[in-house]
This record gives C-alpha cells, sequence and structure tokens, in this order.
C-alpha cells in the first residue's frame, strides 16, 4: 500500500541511484583518498523527497573507484549523507508526510566527492537538470573568526585591581569585557545554566577551568565546570574525541577552548578566568580536521545535533560569503536548512560578522534567524586597527570588526582574556592562544585572542542568563530584550547595531517587574514526559530539551503528562500541550522577604545512543534513564553508576528549613526494574505503578517547590502571586484593566503591585544591598577567578 508519497513517486525511489549516478558520470574514476585535504571537490545535493539518500549513498560507496557498470564510468569517490543521525520509527513517517521540513530536507540532502575541483562545474551543470535533484551546490570551506593578539604581558606582575580593575591598567591583564558587558549586574540576580552549544575547533577536556570533575585526585572531586563530555561530538572524524590538539609540533589549539572559556568559564574558584554564564553547560560540536577544512555540511551536521540534544542556545565563531536568499552567487542550502530546523526550535543563534572591516556581514550571522555580532575594543570603542594592524595585516584583512544592516550588537574583540588550550597557540603567527607554552616559560591556560570570534560566545553567554532568568520566552523575545537594553537604547547604528549589551538589564527585563520594581526571582515550569515505548520518565525546565524528547530523534518519542502549563500551548516546533505538576525557581536567591534557602536540582542522564557512537558496540536492551541529584555527594555517587551529568534544571527549596505557604514535597522514587526515576509531589505518589521505591543511599525527597495551580486563571501559578504580593483569586490584582499574567509575563510596561522587587534597583543601572556598585573590582576580583 502507498502512503505519504504518490505511487508513482514512489516506484521512481527504485531505480533512484540509477538516474542520479547517470548525471555524476562527469567525474573521472579514481580511487578514494584517506583524508581530505580540501572541501571544493565536494558537491552536496538535496535529492526530491521519493528518492531514497541512504541507497544512493549505499550505490555510490559499493562503486567506488572502477565501480559496477550499473552506475556509469566516472562516478563520484564515495558518498556520505548530511546527517548521520537518520530518524526512525515515528520520527520518519512524519518527516515523510511533510518533505518540506528543514529536518526532512537534511535527510535528503547528501555530499559527493570527486577527484578534482575542476570537475565540479560540470557535474553542478548536469544535476541542474537531474529530475531527481531537488538543487545541488558546490561544497565550501569555513573559517573561523580569530585573528590574534598583542604581546603577552606576564599577568602575575600585575596589581590586583590592574588585573581585574574596569578601568585603567594594561587591557590585556585583565577581564576588561566583563564590566563593560555589565555582567556583575546580572551575577546579582542569576548565575545561569541555560545549555549552551559552541560549533567549533574542539576544546581542552581537562582544562581546570572548565572540566566538571578532577579526576586527578585519589578520590575524584566534582569542581563544577561547565564542559559536558556527553554532549560533545567531532562531527568531522566522527567520534567522541573533541580535543583540540591538532599537530603537536605546532602545537595549534586554543580558539575552541577560548571560546568556551567565554561563555562558562568556572567562576569563584580562584583558578583562571570567569565565563558569562558561571553554570551554563558547554556541548562541543567539534567541527574542524587536521587540514583545517571545515564544510558546509560539517557545520549543518553539527547544528542539527545540537537541536537534537536540546540545547538552548548556539554560537558560531566562523564565516562566509552567501546566505539563504539567494542574493549572492551562493545559495548554502544544507546549512540554510540546519537554521530554519534550529528556528523551529527556538534556539537562539549567535555568529561572528568576520573580521575584514568590511561592510558585509559574513553568513551565517548576515541571517536574520541568527544574531550577527560585531566587535569593540577595550573602552567600547569600534574594532578597527586600521592603519595600524598588527603583524603587517593588509587593511582587509584581519584588522577590525565586519559591519552593515545585519549587525544586531557588539561585544569585546580586541585582547580578550579567556582560557587557552594550555601551552599551546591557536594561531602561533598572531600569538592567538597561551603567552607562556610556547616561549619555554610556565604555560598556565589563560590567554588573549583577539576577533569577532569572541564576541558571538559572549552574546551566547549572555542569552544564555536570560534564558535561565526565563526560559519560557522565546528566541524573538530574548532577541528583543538585549536589543532594548543595550547600550545605544533601541536606536540603530550601522557599526555598532543596537549597541553593547547590558547583561545586567537585560536579565531583569527577563525577570519581569511587580510594582514598578525588578523581581529577585521566578518561577517556570518543570515539564513531565513519558516515553510509553522505554518505560522512562523526563522533566526538565527547558522548553528546547522537552521538544527535543518528543520529537524523538534520539530515540523513542516522549509524550508531555501532568496539568497544562498556563499560557504556554506547546513546546517549539513539535506537537503536544506541555505538562507540569510543579514549577521550580530559576535564580538560587530566596525573595526578598523570604526566609527559606534554595539548593540547585540537576539533571543526570544516561544514554544508550551515546554509548554505542563513542565505542561502536551496541547496547542491547539498554535506554535512556534520567535522575535528579541535589548535591556533589550524590552527583559523583550517579557518575559512579554510569550517569552523565547535564545540568542545574532549576532550584527547589530546601526541605530542611521552613517551607512557604503553599509549597509541596518532591519525592525522587525509583523502580530498578524499569531502571526509571521520578520526581513527583507528593500528592501523585499513591498515583504511581507499582514498583516506584526509595532509592537505597539516597534521600527521598529532594527538596520542595510550587504546584501548579493557577485559581484565577490570570496564567501566573498561586504560589508565585502569594510570593510576589499579587491576589491568587482575582485575574487583576490592581485593578487596572490589565490581567497580571499580562502584566507579569508579558512585558507591556505596566506592572501589578506586589512586594518581591528590589527596592534598590527601579532601573537598569543600580546600587545592591551589600552597598558596592557592581562595577567595583574590589568586590568582583574574586569572583572573576
Amino acid at each position: 500500500m502507498c502512503r505519504q508519497i504518490p505511487c508513482r513517486q514512489t516506484r521512481r525511489a527504485l531505480r533512484s541511484f540509477l538516474v542520479l549516478t547517470s548525471a555524476l558520470a562527469l567525474a573521472a574514476t579514481a580511487q578514494p583518498s584517506a583524508v581530505d585535504e580540501t572541501v571544493d571537490d565536494e558537491v552536496i545535493v538535496l535529492l526530491q523527497p521519493w528518492i531514497d539518500p541512504e541507497e544512493v549513498v549505499a550505490a555510490i560507496n559499493a562503486g567506488a573507484g572502477a565501480g559496477p557498470a550499473s552506475l556509469g564510468e566516472g562516478n563520484p569517490q564515495r558518498a556520505e549523507l548530511v546527517i548521520r543521525n537518520r530518524a526512525r520509527g515515528e520520527a520518519h513517517e512524519r518527516l515523510a508526510a511533510d518533505p518540506d521540513l528543514p529536518r526532512a530536507r537534511l535527510e535528503r540532502s547528501i555530499v559527493l566527492h570527486y577527484a578534482s575541483a575542476d570537475e565540479v562545474p560540470d557535474v553542478l551543470a548536469a544535476l541542474a537538470e537531474d529530475p531527481d535533484v531537488e538543487f545541488a551546490e558546490q561544497n565550501r570551506p569555513i573559517r573561523f573568526h580569530s585573528a590574534g593578539a598583542a604581546p603577552p604581558v606576564p599577568k602575575a606582575t600585575l596589581p590586583l585591581e590592574e588585573y581585574f580593575g574596569p578601568e585603567g591598567g594594561d587591557p590585556e591583564g585583565h577581564q576588561w569585557w566583563a564590566f563593560i558587558l555589565r555582567l556583575p549586574d546580572a551575577w546579582d540576580f542569576i548565575e545561569g545554566h541555560a545549555v549552551v552549544a559552541l560549533l567549533d575547533r574542539g576544546i581542552e577536556p581537562g582544562h581546570f577551568d572548565l572540566e566538571p570533575f578532577d579526576d586527578n585526585q585519589a578520590v575524584p572531586l566534582f569542581v563544577g565546570g561547565n564542559y559536558r563530555e556527553n554532549l560533545a561530538y567531532d562531527y568531522i572524524g566522527e567520534d567522541c574525541d573533541v580535543d583540540e590538539t591538532q599537530d603537536p609540533a605546532t602545537q595549534r589549539a586554543g580558539h575552541g577552548t577560548h571560546v568556551s572559556g567565554i561563555v562558562g568559564a568556572t567562576a569563584n574558584n580562584g583558578l583562571g578566568v570567569a565565563g558569562v554564564c558561571w553554570h551554563c553547560p558547554i556541548a562541543m560540536a567539534k567541527i574542524w580536521n587536521q587540514d583545517g577544512q571545515t564544510g558546509l555540511n560539517d557545520a549543518a551536521q553539527a547544528l542539527n545535533a545540537m537541536v537534537n540534544y536540546g540545547v538552548q542556545v548556539a554560537s558560531m565563531s566562523f564565516g562566509l560569503d552567501g546566505s539563504c536568499a539567494g542574493g549572492s552567487e551562493f545559495v548554502l542550502s544544507a546549512l540554510c536548512s540546519a537554521i530554519a530546523e534550529a528556528n523551529n526550535h527556538d534556539l537562539v543563534l549567535t555568529a561572528s560578522v568576520g573580521n575584514d572591516r568590511s561592510p558585509v556581514v559574513e553568513f551565517p550571522a548576515v541571517d536574520s534567524r541568527v544574531v550577527a555580532v560585531g566587535g569593540i575594543a577595550p573602552g567600547g570603542a569600534f574594532w578597527d586597527d586600521w592603519p595600524n594592524c598588527p603583524y603587517g595585516f593588509q587593511q582587509s584583512f584581519e584588522c577590525g570588526s565586519n559591519y552593515g544592516p545585519q549587525q544586531e550588537l557588539v561585544t569585546p574583540a580586541k585582547w580578550v582574556l579567556s582560557t587557552v588550550y594550555t601551552g599551546a597557540f591557536s594561531n602561533a603567527t598572531v600569538r592567538c592562544g597561551d603567552p607562556y607554552g610556547a616561549v619555554g616559560n610556565s604555560a598556565d591556560g589563560i590567554g588573549l585572542c583577539t576577533g569577532t570570534s569572541m564576541s558571538a560566545p559572549a552574546v551566547a553567554g549572555i542569552a544564555g542568563l536570560v534564558r535561565t532568568a526565563n526560559p519560557l520566552l522565546s528566541q524573538g523575545q530574548v532577541r528583543g530584550i538585549l536589543r532594548a537594553t543595550a547600550s545605544l537604547g533601541g536606536s540603530f547604528d550601522l557599526k555598532l547595531g543596537y549597541g553593547i549589551p547590558d547583561a545586567g538589564a537585560a536579565v531583569k527585563g527577563a525577570m519581569g517587574r511587580v510594582g514598578g520594581l525588578a523581581l529577585r526571582n521566578r518561577l517556570t515550569a518543570f515539564f513531565s514526559l513519558y516515553s510509553s515505548a522505554d518505560t522512562v520518565h523526563l522533566y526538565t525546565t527547558s522548553p528546547q530539551r522537552a521538544a527535543a524528547a518528543v520529537a524523538g530523534m534520539d530515540g523513542a518519542p516522549f509524550s508531555p503528562i501532568g496539568i497544562a502549563v498556563p499560557s504556554y500551548p506547546a513546546f517549539p516546533g513539535e506537537p503536544g500541550t506541555p505538562r507540569a505538576s510543579v514549577f521550580l525557581f530559576t535564580a538560587p536567591h530566596a525573595p526578598l522577604g523570604q526566609s527559606f534557602s534554595l539548593m540547585p536540582l540537576y539533571r543526570m542522564s544516561k544514554d544508550p545512543n551515546r554509548q554505542t557512537l563513542c565505542t561502536g558496540i551496541p547496547q542491547p536492551g539498554a535506554q535512556w534513564s534520567f535522575v535528579y541529584a541535589r548535591s556533589p555527594f550524590e552527583i559523583l555517587s550517579l557518575r559512579n553508576a554510569g550517569y552523565a551529568l547535564d545540568g542545574i534544571e532549576g532550584y527547589v527549596i530546601d526541605p530542611a528549613g521552613p517551607l512557604p505557604a503553599g509549597a509541596v514535597l518532591l519525592h525522587r522514587l525509583y523502580n530498578p526494574s524499569l531502571d526509571d526515576w521520578v520526581v513527583v509531589p507528593t500528592s501523585e505518589v499513591s498515583s504511581l505503578p507499582a514498583g516506584y521505591v526509595a532509592p537505597a543511599g539516597f534521600a527521598e525527597i529532594v527538596g520542595a517547590a510550587f504546584p501548579n495551580v493557577d485559581s484565577d486563571g490570570d496564567a501566573v501559578i498561586d504560589g508565585f502571586e502569594t510570593m510576589i504580593g499579587t491576589s491568587p483569586s482575582t485575574a487583576d490584582s490592581d485593578g487596572d484593566g490589565v490581567n497580571d499574567g499580562h502584566e507579569i509575563l508579558g512585558y507591556t510596561g505596566a506592572t501589578p503591585s506586589g512586594i518581591l522587587g528590589d527596592p534598590l534597583c527601579p532601573g537598569a543601572s543600580c546600587l545592591f544591598a551589600d552597598g558596592f556598585e557592581t562595577g567595583d573590582p574590589s568586590r568582583w576580583s574574586s569572583v572573576l577567578q
């Protein structure tokens, strides 16, 4: 029986590889090479919906070299799928039913490798006439936007106030960029835990300021770093090794480590530097090989994988000429489909604009679905070193930030201090990396780089803070808040865009206001999902993670269970009504006037697909499993049991202290026969199926939270209203004609009367209760290590 696609088209699929490869017969037969030295000899092909891409790839690879006669003389050397992790089961059926979905287009995309780039124009001409081909383009290399740094200075000799101070001293010697972005203002409210992906060159996995665990001790320690091994993958090498070292002889490494530190270097540990988002898990998507050739297909595959992981923000510090709209010679189909899929799942995407002092914003930053980030120098001026470009660079190369009408924000690009690969340079010519490793002194893993590569992750980190403050904000709302609170106050400049982000003001905007005052904390839904096929529960505060689970790209799909979340009708890009039994806090500080304590709730997971991917050994009978920990001891114990740390989901009320009115206890129960954990309020314990018991060696109660109850229907749950001083029984507490939920969650400018706001912080810039200005280095010097 023929379903989804007309039978005529289905019959055509039986001859798909014969038709396609006849058009590819223009390439000369040659032996396949073990390592690609360029991507210019590759063609990315989008097949029509009735063609089976896996069949085509298998047929071409079976005939590599001389090849069987059925493929014709001169077929491509080899072929590969753009997306290796294929949709199966229900996910495959959903894509087959709607072949225009971005993910469906990615599934139909393949890469063809030829003996020479000289053959590509004729191949493209032939493919353009093939009715089974929807689109074809020559693959192209991308370049990373890191230039260099001024000659290093011995940081240890600088006075503390110069090393960390926002003004004065050598800008090479301190994190000047933390103050110009007003990060301490944000950190007074929130520390951040949204998941941020980096499409980059890899990372130093054991870097002291990035590693979550110190395994060099007799007993491993949880040290709190943000790199997540379980979210990392090499999409060119096709393995789980994302170590950034490329060539030990030249010590070339560090670009990915540097941008990782900008996003999430461990703060307040007395070592190194502090990242923008203190607890944001970093998912490293490595798209770099030994030959330095990264193609559009590699970036497309990596970005799509980040969507499948459920990340909330993704940053791309690379670019090339082109667009998705066809406004230039190149239409970048595969990466454009990946961007569209990420946009459908509501990811905040950031990208660097380029370092050529050019009035042309490079792709992908030029895309309207991506935040285009340019660069500034110490002091806040637009980064432009002409005519004193370092190291003999010419006017149009690595000498300043690009700009243009798509420019959205600008952040530090010159002399940015961050983590680097210990003892290595990302670019030895321009000395971007560890300032001591190659000159005989002690390498310390901290160094400088210059370029808009450094700008994009700073915005990604701020977006992570904003998405932590309120995970339910759409990516459009996040971008709107960043623009409105930036230094130009909503005005636009061709070079500066909307200006320099104000992290503090952006976080306050995301928190919302009551009584005209910024909220110090807020509640967000702890989504409940269940996979009946795998009999496993998942709980998360991230709509993107929930959407990835509902999509089922990494396994059996999940379905929402529990009570519908007020005024949040659907997960981004996926069907189903979001549901949650309880709401968690997004920040670690108890609201003003409250005496209870908050503690982080960590999610950990076992992923059999990951184990198979990394080891090559199938895991028969294995399934996903998620568990929630509340202390470093529990994290280490669960790690020993095979669970990987995902990150903080939110904050629960410490059950050992006083509980606010209306709060309910959360029970953590385990079913050993199903390898399934649940976190449910007391009211749901009795309704669980048989087999769920208190876990041995762990406390049953993991904390307390507020139930998903909205008595007056204003989209603000009762517990939240009780804390902020609005009425849970009246939708319009202050009688101004606008309901409370719209005022608090809709950012209309009107705010209901309440008590939770910070009385010392009515505006974007303010003093805090300890009497210090957040820009005072005497207050923040220790935190910035």
